[in-house]
């Protein structure tokens, strides 16, 4: 985590849905290197990936989170009555 240019992001926060694996996790990872605090959702445990990150210095927060439910039920709610 070294240089002016993975520091960018010091002091902003990240979302990243889907981070318990895949290109959720690579985001994950490339935000912490930037120095971004990092809330990591899934419905998958992404616990592990937290701890790693914080293990790594960064600011990681891992919430079960089913996005497409709650997308789907705010869409109900509003747009199709």
């Amino acid at each position: 985590m070294k240089g002016a240019h993975l520091q960018r992001l010091n002091g902003r926060v990240a979302i990243v849905t889907g981070a318990a694996s895949g290109i959720g996790a690579a985001t994950a990872h490339r935000l912490a290197n930037e120095q971004a605090t990092v809330l990591l959702t899934d419905i998958s445990d992404g616990e592990p990936l937290a701890d790693s990150l914080r293990e790594m210095g960064a600011n990681a927060v891992f919430m079960h989170q089913d996005v497409i439910r709650l997308a789907a039920h705010r869409l109900s709610r509003c747009c199709l009555k």
